[in-house]
Protein backbone atom coordinates (compact mmCIF):
# COMPACT_ATOMS: atom_id res chain seq x y z
CA UNK A 1 0.00 0.00 0.00
CA UNK A 2 2.88 2.38 0.79
CA UNK A 3 4.35 2.34 -2.72
CA UNK A 4 0.93 3.32 -4.10
CA UNK A 5 1.10 6.52 -2.08
CA UNK A 6 4.55 7.21 -3.48
CA UNK A 7 3.40 6.59 -7.03
CA UNK A 8 0.49 9.01 -6.71
CA UNK A 9 2.89 11.82 -5.81
CA UNK A 10 4.23 12.14 -9.36
CA UNK A 11 4.85 15.77 -10.22
CA UNK A 12 2.87 17.25 -13.11
CA UNK A 13 3.71 20.73 -14.30
CA UNK A 14 1.05 23.40 -13.92
CA UNK A 15 2.01 25.14 -17.15
CA UNK A 16 -0.57 24.88 -19.85
CA UNK A 17 1.02 26.72 -22.74
CA UNK A 18 -0.07 25.77 -26.23
CA UNK A 19 3.49 25.47 -27.55
CA UNK A 20 4.43 22.98 -24.80
CA UNK A 21 1.30 20.84 -24.97
CA UNK A 22 2.84 18.04 -27.02
CA UNK A 23 5.88 17.87 -24.72
CA UNK A 24 3.60 17.58 -21.72
CA UNK A 25 1.59 14.88 -23.42
CA UNK A 26 4.66 12.80 -24.33
CA UNK A 27 6.03 13.14 -20.81
CA UNK A 28 2.70 12.11 -19.28
CA UNK A 29 2.39 9.06 -21.52
CA UNK A 30 5.98 7.98 -20.82
CA UNK A 31 5.42 8.12 -17.06
CA UNK A 32 2.19 6.15 -17.26
CA UNK A 33 3.88 3.50 -19.44
CA UNK A 34 6.81 3.20 -17.02
CA UNK A 35 4.45 2.81 -14.09
CA UNK A 36 2.38 0.23 -15.96
CA UNK A 37 5.49 -1.88 -16.57
CA UNK A 38 6.43 -1.52 -12.88
CA UNK A 39 3.01 -2.77 -11.77
CA UNK A 40 3.04 -5.67 -14.24
CA UNK A 41 6.45 -6.78 -12.95
CA UNK A 42 5.37 -6.27 -9.33
CA UNK A 43 2.36 -8.55 -9.77
CA UNK A 44 4.20 -11.02 -12.05
CA UNK A 45 1.51 -10.72 -14.72
CA UNK A 46 1.58 -12.39 -18.12
CA UNK A 47 -1.16 -10.48 -19.94
CA UNK A 48 -1.19 -13.00 -22.79
CA UNK A 49 -1.97 -15.96 -20.54
CA UNK A 50 -5.49 -17.40 -20.51
CA UNK A 51 -4.79 -18.43 -16.92
CA UNK A 52 -4.24 -14.83 -15.87
CA UNK A 53 -4.63 -14.53 -12.11
CA UNK A 54 -7.81 -12.58 -11.34
CA UNK A 55 -6.59 -11.18 -8.03
CA UNK A 56 -3.26 -9.95 -9.39
CA UNK A 57 -4.98 -8.39 -12.41
CA UNK A 58 -7.57 -6.73 -10.18
CA UNK A 59 -4.95 -5.17 -7.90
CA UNK A 60 -2.86 -3.94 -10.79
CA UNK A 61 -5.90 -2.22 -12.33
CA UNK A 62 -6.89 -0.67 -9.01
CA UNK A 63 -3.37 0.71 -8.58
CA UNK A 64 -3.44 2.14 -12.10
CA UNK A 65 -6.88 3.68 -11.45
CA UNK A 66 -5.36 5.70 -8.60
CA UNK A 67 -2.48 6.80 -10.81
CA UNK A 68 -4.75 7.81 -13.68
CA UNK A 69 -7.17 9.65 -11.39
CA UNK A 70 -4.29 11.70 -9.97
CA UNK A 71 -3.43 12.95 -13.47
CA UNK A 72 -7.10 13.74 -14.16
CA UNK A 73 -7.37 15.72 -10.92
CA UNK A 74 -4.29 17.67 -11.99
CA UNK A 75 -6.03 18.46 -15.29
CA UNK A 76 -8.97 19.92 -13.35
CA UNK A 77 -6.59 21.81 -11.08
CA UNK A 78 -4.94 23.63 -13.98
CA UNK A 79 -8.20 24.07 -15.94
CA UNK A 80 -7.69 21.70 -18.86
CA UNK A 81 -10.87 20.01 -17.68
CA UNK A 82 -13.24 22.38 -15.91
CA UNK A 83 -16.67 22.65 -14.32
CA UNK A 84 -19.29 24.96 -15.76
CA UNK A 85 -18.86 27.18 -12.72
CA UNK A 86 -15.30 27.85 -13.93
CA UNK A 87 -16.30 28.60 -17.49
CA UNK A 88 -15.99 32.39 -17.20
CA UNK A 89 -12.31 31.97 -16.37
CA UNK A 90 -11.68 30.82 -19.90
CA UNK A 91 -14.18 32.05 -22.39
CA UNK A 92 -17.39 33.84 -21.66
CA UNK A 93 -18.75 36.65 -19.52
CA UNK A 94 -22.23 35.17 -19.16
CA UNK A 95 -22.87 32.60 -16.45
CA UNK A 96 -24.19 29.49 -18.14
CA UNK A 97 -25.20 25.98 -17.18
CA UNK A 98 -25.66 22.72 -19.03
CA UNK A 99 -23.11 23.67 -21.66
CA UNK A 100 -20.69 21.34 -23.43
CA UNK A 101 -17.66 22.77 -25.13
CA UNK A 102 -14.19 21.53 -26.05
CA UNK A 103 -11.18 22.65 -28.04
CA UNK A 104 -10.79 19.10 -29.39
CA UNK A 105 -12.23 19.33 -32.88
CA UNK A 106 -13.35 15.69 -33.12
CA UNK A 107 -15.39 15.77 -29.90
CA UNK A 108 -19.04 16.75 -30.33
CA UNK A 109 -21.66 17.09 -27.55
CA UNK A 110 -23.82 14.07 -26.82
CA UNK A 111 -27.38 14.87 -27.81
CA UNK A 112 -30.46 13.17 -29.19
CA UNK A 113 -33.94 13.77 -30.52
CA UNK A 114 -37.06 13.19 -28.44
CA UNK A 115 -40.24 13.71 -30.45
CA UNK A 116 -38.40 16.04 -32.81
CA UNK A 117 -36.84 18.13 -30.01
CA UNK A 118 -33.04 18.28 -29.82
CA UNK A 119 -31.86 17.62 -26.26
CA UNK A 120 -28.27 18.19 -25.14
CA UNK A 121 -26.70 15.97 -22.47
CA UNK A 122 -24.52 18.49 -20.64
CA UNK A 123 -20.77 17.98 -20.28
CA UNK A 124 -20.92 14.82 -22.37
CA UNK A 125 -19.23 14.06 -25.67
CA UNK A 126 -18.69 11.49 -28.37
CA UNK A 127 -16.30 11.33 -31.29
CA UNK A 128 -17.77 12.52 -34.56
CA UNK A 129 -18.53 10.32 -37.56
CA UNK A 130 -15.24 11.05 -39.27
CA UNK A 131 -12.94 10.13 -36.40
CA UNK A 132 -11.31 6.74 -36.06
CA UNK A 133 -8.60 7.75 -33.63
CA UNK A 134 -10.10 7.84 -30.10
CA UNK A 135 -6.62 6.98 -28.80
CA UNK A 136 -5.37 10.41 -29.93
CA UNK A 137 -8.43 12.17 -28.44
CA UNK A 138 -7.95 10.61 -25.02
CA UNK A 139 -4.26 11.40 -25.14
CA UNK A 140 -5.02 15.09 -25.83
CA UNK A 141 -7.89 15.43 -23.37
CA UNK A 142 -5.79 16.32 -20.32
CA UNK A 143 -3.95 19.12 -22.14
CA UNK A 144 -6.78 20.96 -23.92
CA UNK A 145 -9.90 22.76 -22.69
CA UNK A 146 -13.07 20.72 -22.12
CA UNK A 147 -16.03 21.34 -19.80
CA UNK A 148 -16.60 18.26 -17.65
CA UNK A 149 -17.92 17.14 -14.26
CA UNK A 150 -17.13 14.62 -11.50
CA UNK A 151 -18.93 11.56 -12.85
CA UNK A 152 -16.96 11.95 -16.06
CA UNK A 153 -13.73 12.45 -14.12
CA UNK A 154 -14.00 9.01 -12.52
CA UNK A 155 -14.93 7.48 -15.87
CA UNK A 156 -11.71 8.51 -17.61
CA UNK A 157 -9.29 6.31 -15.60
CA UNK A 158 -11.07 3.22 -16.94
CA UNK A 159 -10.73 4.32 -20.56
CA UNK A 160 -7.05 5.09 -19.96
CA UNK A 161 -6.52 1.71 -18.31
CA UNK A 162 -8.03 -0.17 -21.27
CA UNK A 163 -5.78 1.82 -23.59
CA UNK A 164 -2.69 0.95 -21.56
CA UNK A 165 -3.64 -2.73 -21.22
CA UNK A 166 -4.07 -3.16 -24.97
CA UNK A 167 -0.68 -1.57 -25.63
CA UNK A 168 1.09 -3.71 -23.03
CA UNK A 169 -0.63 -6.87 -24.26
CA UNK A 170 -0.33 -6.40 -28.02
CA UNK A 171 2.45 -3.81 -28.44
CA UNK A 172 2.28 -0.14 -29.39
CA UNK A 173 1.10 -0.44 -32.99
CA UNK A 174 -1.45 -3.22 -32.59
CA UNK A 175 -2.60 -1.98 -29.17
CA UNK A 176 -3.44 1.47 -30.53
CA UNK A 177 -5.12 -0.14 -33.56
CA UNK A 178 -7.27 -2.35 -31.32
CA UNK A 179 -8.25 0.56 -29.05
CA UNK A 180 -9.31 2.62 -32.06
CA UNK A 181 -11.24 -0.31 -33.43
CA UNK A 182 -13.00 -0.81 -30.11
CA UNK A 183 -14.01 2.83 -29.53
CA UNK A 184 -13.82 4.40 -33.00
CA UNK A 185 -16.82 5.65 -35.02
CA UNK A 186 -18.73 2.89 -36.83
CA UNK A 187 -20.76 4.29 -39.71
CA UNK A 188 -22.21 0.93 -40.70
CA UNK A 189 -24.27 0.69 -37.48
CA UNK A 190 -27.79 1.98 -36.89
CA UNK A 191 -26.80 4.11 -33.90
CA UNK A 192 -23.81 5.98 -32.49
CA UNK A 193 -23.63 4.28 -29.10
CA UNK A 194 -20.74 2.00 -30.03
CA UNK A 195 -17.95 4.57 -29.99
CA UNK A 196 -15.98 6.69 -27.53
CA UNK A 197 -18.51 8.45 -25.29
CA UNK A 198 -17.30 10.40 -22.27
CA UNK A 199 -18.83 12.64 -19.63
CA UNK A 200 -21.97 12.71 -17.51
CA UNK A 201 -22.92 9.09 -18.28
CA UNK A 202 -19.93 7.94 -16.21
CA UNK A 203 -18.71 4.37 -16.27
CA UNK A 204 -21.81 2.54 -15.02
CA UNK A 205 -25.53 2.68 -15.76
CA UNK A 206 -27.40 5.79 -14.61
CA UNK A 207 -31.18 6.13 -14.11
CA UNK A 208 -31.43 8.12 -17.36
CA UNK A 209 -31.72 5.91 -20.46
CA UNK A 210 -30.08 8.50 -22.70
CA UNK A 211 -26.86 8.14 -20.66
CA UNK A 212 -24.70 5.45 -22.20
CA UNK A 213 -21.11 4.51 -22.84
CA UNK A 214 -19.71 1.26 -24.30
CA UNK A 215 -17.39 1.33 -21.29
CA UNK A 216 -20.33 -0.08 -19.30
CA UNK A 217 -19.59 -3.47 -20.84
CA UNK A 218 -16.30 -3.74 -18.94
CA UNK A 219 -17.59 -2.57 -15.54
CA UNK A 220 -19.20 -4.28 -12.58
CA UNK A 221 -20.71 -2.91 -9.38
CA UNK A 222 -21.54 -4.29 -5.97
CA UNK A 223 -23.10 -3.11 -2.75
CA UNK A 224 -22.18 -3.37 0.92
CA UNK A 225 -19.73 -0.47 1.16
CA UNK A 226 -19.54 1.34 4.51
CA UNK A 227 -17.36 3.98 6.11
CA UNK A 228 -16.52 1.54 8.88
CA UNK A 229 -15.35 -0.99 6.30
CA UNK A 230 -13.04 1.54 4.64
CA UNK A 231 -11.44 2.36 7.98
CA UNK A 232 -11.17 -1.23 9.21
CA UNK A 233 -9.94 -2.85 5.97
CA UNK A 234 -8.73 -0.07 3.64
CA UNK A 235 -6.62 -2.41 1.48
CA UNK A 236 -9.79 -4.18 0.31
CA UNK A 237 -11.13 -0.99 -1.26
CA UNK A 238 -8.07 0.76 -2.69
CA UNK A 239 -8.69 2.14 -6.18
CA UNK A 240 -12.47 1.67 -6.17
CA UNK A 241 -14.86 4.30 -7.46
CA UNK A 242 -17.18 5.35 -4.63
CA UNK A 243 -19.91 7.93 -4.24
CA UNK A 244 -20.31 10.48 -1.43
CA UNK A 245 -23.64 12.24 -1.17
CA UNK A 246 -24.15 15.74 0.24
CA UNK A 247 -27.39 17.40 1.30
CA UNK A 248 -30.36 15.45 -0.08
CA UNK A 249 -32.32 18.61 -0.94
CA UNK A 250 -29.43 20.21 -2.80
CA UNK A 251 -31.07 20.15 -6.25
CA UNK A 252 -34.14 21.93 -4.83
CA UNK A 253 -32.09 24.86 -3.58
CA UNK A 254 -29.50 24.81 -6.39
CA UNK A 255 -31.24 23.40 -9.51
CA UNK A 256 -28.19 24.05 -11.70
CA UNK A 257 -25.47 23.48 -9.10
CA UNK A 258 -22.78 20.81 -9.00
CA UNK A 259 -22.14 20.43 -5.26
CA UNK A 260 -24.68 17.73 -4.38
CA UNK A 261 -21.94 15.17 -3.83
CA UNK A 262 -18.78 13.76 -5.35
CA UNK A 263 -17.74 10.70 -7.28
CA UNK A 264 -14.34 9.74 -5.89
CA UNK A 265 -11.52 7.21 -6.02
CA UNK A 266 -10.52 5.76 -2.65
CA UNK A 267 -6.75 5.86 -2.03
CA UNK A 268 -6.43 4.66 1.59
CA UNK A 269 -6.09 6.24 5.02
CA UNK A 270 -4.02 9.14 6.25
CA UNK A 271 -1.89 9.05 9.43
CA UNK A 272 -5.02 9.78 11.49
CA UNK A 273 -6.80 6.76 9.99
CA UNK A 274 -9.18 9.01 8.06
CA UNK A 275 -10.37 7.81 4.62
CA UNK A 276 -8.73 9.70 1.74
CA UNK A 277 -10.21 10.27 -1.70
CA UNK A 278 -9.15 11.75 -5.02
CA UNK A 279 -11.92 14.07 -6.26
CA UNK A 280 -11.96 16.36 -9.30
CA UNK A 281 -12.46 19.96 -8.19
CA UNK A 282 -12.48 23.43 -9.66
CA UNK A 283 -9.41 25.31 -10.82
CA UNK A 284 -6.80 25.72 -8.11
CA UNK A 285 -8.70 23.64 -5.51
CA UNK A 286 -7.21 20.81 -3.44
CA UNK A 287 -8.28 17.42 -4.71
CA UNK A 288 -6.92 14.93 -2.13
CA UNK A 289 -9.55 15.16 0.62
CA UNK A 290 -10.65 13.21 3.66
CA UNK A 291 -14.21 12.00 4.00
CA UNK A 292 -15.00 14.71 6.59
CA UNK A 293 -13.55 17.40 4.32
CA UNK A 294 -15.81 16.29 1.47
CA UNK A 295 -18.89 16.36 3.71
CA UNK A 296 -17.89 19.82 4.96
CA UNK A 297 -17.50 20.93 1.36
CA UNK A 298 -20.96 19.68 0.36
CA UNK A 299 -22.46 21.54 3.35
CA UNK A 300 -20.68 24.71 2.30
CA UNK A 301 -21.98 24.34 -1.25
CA UNK A 302 -25.52 23.80 0.03
CA UNK A 303 -25.44 26.91 2.26
CA UNK A 304 -24.36 29.23 -0.54
CA UNK A 305 -26.75 31.84 -1.93
CA UNK A 306 -29.70 29.93 -3.43
CA UNK A 307 -30.47 29.64 -7.12
CA UNK A 308 -34.05 28.60 -6.50
CA UNK A 309 -36.63 31.40 -6.57
CA UNK A 310 -38.96 29.51 -4.24
CA UNK A 311 -38.70 30.72 -0.65
CA UNK A 312 -39.28 27.28 0.93
CA UNK A 313 -36.25 25.93 -0.92
CA UNK A 314 -34.10 29.08 -0.83
CA UNK A 315 -34.22 29.21 2.98
CA UNK A 316 -33.00 25.64 3.52
CA UNK A 317 -29.82 25.15 5.55
CA UNK A 318 -27.51 22.13 5.80
CA UNK A 319 -27.97 19.68 8.64
CA UNK A 320 -26.35 16.37 9.53
CA UNK A 321 -29.57 14.35 9.34
CA UNK A 322 -30.01 15.34 5.68
CA UNK A 323 -26.54 14.23 4.56
CA UNK A 324 -26.29 11.38 2.07
CA UNK A 325 -22.84 10.29 3.23
CA UNK A 326 -20.90 7.39 1.74
CA UNK A 327 -23.11 5.53 -0.71
CA UNK A 328 -23.20 1.76 -0.33
CA UNK A 329 -21.91 0.79 -3.78
CA UNK A 330 -18.52 0.42 -5.44
CA UNK A 331 -17.56 0.28 -9.12
CA UNK A 332 -14.58 -1.37 -10.78
CA UNK A 333 -13.58 -3.48 -13.79
CA UNK A 334 -15.13 -6.89 -14.39
CA UNK A 335 -12.15 -9.25 -14.45
CA UNK A 336 -13.95 -11.65 -16.82
CA UNK A 337 -14.50 -8.89 -19.39
CA UNK A 338 -10.92 -7.60 -19.09
CA UNK A 339 -9.51 -11.13 -19.49
CA UNK A 340 -11.62 -11.56 -22.62
CA UNK A 341 -10.23 -8.27 -23.96
CA UNK A 342 -6.68 -9.52 -23.41
CA UNK A 343 -7.08 -13.09 -24.66
CA UNK A 344 -9.64 -12.90 -27.51
CA UNK A 345 -9.97 -9.37 -28.85
CA UNK A 346 -12.22 -10.25 -31.81
CA UNK A 347 -14.74 -12.00 -29.58
CA UNK A 348 -14.65 -9.10 -27.14
CA UNK A 349 -15.26 -6.66 -30.01
CA UNK A 350 -18.35 -8.57 -31.13
CA UNK A 351 -19.64 -8.79 -27.55
CA UNK A 352 -19.31 -5.02 -27.11
CA UNK A 353 -21.23 -4.49 -30.36
CA UNK A 354 -24.02 -6.79 -29.18
CA UNK A 355 -24.07 -5.00 -25.82
CA UNK A 356 -24.52 -1.61 -27.52
CA UNK A 357 -27.14 -2.94 -29.96
CA UNK A 358 -29.18 -4.44 -27.13
CA UNK A 359 -29.09 -1.18 -25.19
CA UNK A 360 -30.15 0.81 -28.23
CA UNK A 361 -33.08 -1.50 -28.95
CA UNK A 362 -34.22 -1.56 -25.32
CA UNK A 363 -33.81 2.07 -24.23
CA UNK A 364 -33.69 4.21 -27.37
CA UNK A 365 -36.11 2.65 -29.82
CA UNK A 366 -38.80 1.96 -27.22
CA UNK A 367 -38.54 5.51 -25.83
CA UNK A 368 -38.59 7.18 -29.23
CA UNK A 369 -35.05 8.55 -28.83
CA UNK A 370 -32.81 9.16 -31.81
CA UNK A 371 -29.08 9.67 -31.11
CA UNK A 372 -27.57 12.27 -33.43
CA UNK A 373 -23.95 11.92 -34.58
CA UNK A 374 -23.89 14.97 -36.86
CA UNK A 375 -22.13 18.32 -36.40
CA UNK A 376 -23.52 20.39 -33.55
CA UNK A 377 -23.56 24.16 -33.03
CA UNK A 378 -22.15 24.84 -29.56
CA UNK A 379 -24.45 27.00 -27.39
CA UNK A 380 -23.27 30.22 -25.73
CA UNK A 381 -20.32 30.58 -28.11
CA UNK A 382 -19.94 32.22 -31.48
CA UNK A 383 -17.07 29.82 -32.05
CA UNK A 384 -16.12 26.83 -29.96
CA UNK A 385 -12.49 27.72 -30.67
CA UNK A 386 -12.76 30.89 -28.59
CA UNK A 387 -11.30 29.23 -25.50
CA UNK A 388 -8.32 28.04 -27.48
CA UNK A 389 -7.33 31.69 -27.81
CA UNK A 390 -7.49 32.24 -24.06
CA UNK A 391 -4.22 31.46 -22.31
CA UNK A 392 -3.57 31.27 -18.62
CA UNK A 393 -3.85 34.45 -16.55
CA UNK A 394 -0.11 34.76 -15.92
CA UNK A 395 0.40 35.47 -19.64
CA UNK A 396 -1.81 38.53 -19.88
CA UNK A 397 -1.32 42.01 -18.44
CA UNK A 398 -4.66 42.32 -16.63
CA UNK A 399 -6.05 39.34 -14.71
CA UNK A 400 -9.47 38.37 -16.00
CA UNK A 401 -12.41 37.63 -13.77
CA UNK A 402 -12.49 34.10 -12.37
CA UNK A 403 -15.96 32.88 -11.50
CA UNK A 404 -15.76 29.91 -9.12
CA UNK A 405 -18.40 28.63 -6.74
CA UNK A 406 -15.78 27.70 -4.19
CA UNK A 407 -14.47 31.24 -3.81
CA UNK A 408 -15.31 32.07 -0.21
CA UNK A 409 -16.05 35.77 -0.61
CA UNK A 410 -17.69 36.44 -3.99
CA UNK A 411 -18.72 39.96 -2.96
CA UNK A 412 -15.16 41.16 -2.38
CA UNK A 413 -12.85 39.88 -5.15
CA UNK A 414 -9.18 40.52 -4.59
CA UNK A 415 -5.97 40.46 -6.55
CA UNK A 416 -3.79 37.45 -5.75
CA UNK A 417 -0.55 36.08 -7.15
CA UNK A 418 -1.52 33.86 -10.03
CA UNK A 419 1.93 32.27 -10.16
CA UNK A 420 1.28 30.78 -6.72
CA UNK A 421 -2.43 30.00 -6.86
CA UNK A 422 -2.87 29.47 -10.60
CA UNK A 423 -5.98 31.65 -10.30
CA UNK A 424 -6.57 35.38 -10.16
CA UNK A 425 -9.40 37.78 -9.42
CA UNK A 426 -10.06 41.33 -10.53
CA UNK A 427 -11.74 43.93 -8.40
CA UNK A 428 -15.07 44.95 -9.85
CA UNK A 429 -15.63 48.58 -10.72
CA UNK A 430 -17.30 50.53 -7.96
Amino acid sequence: MHYLILLTNIYMTKENIESKRQDLLKNHMRRIKDLTLFLIRNYNLDLSSKDLDDVALQWMLRAKTILQMRHICEAFYRGSLFYNSDINHFAHSEKSHYVSTSTIESLVPDYYLRNGVKILVSNSYMINDHNNDPYAILSQLLFNRTSFECNGSTQLPYYFNIKDLLIERYGDEIGVKYFNKLFGAKLDEEHNLNRLRIGLMGNYFTPDPQDFSPLYYFITAYRGISLEGLIKNPDLYLGLKLGIGGQKDYSLKHPAGSGQGWNAIFVGLNLKNEPLFLVAREVGQDYLLTYDEIIKLTNYEFDRLPESQKRKFASLESNASNTGGLLDYAIEFSMDKIKLLLTDFDLCLSEVKKFCDDYYNKFYKTAGLTPLPTTYSYPYYKSKNIIRETQDDIYIDTPRFFHAKNRKDPLNPIIQDDAKLHISYRKSAS
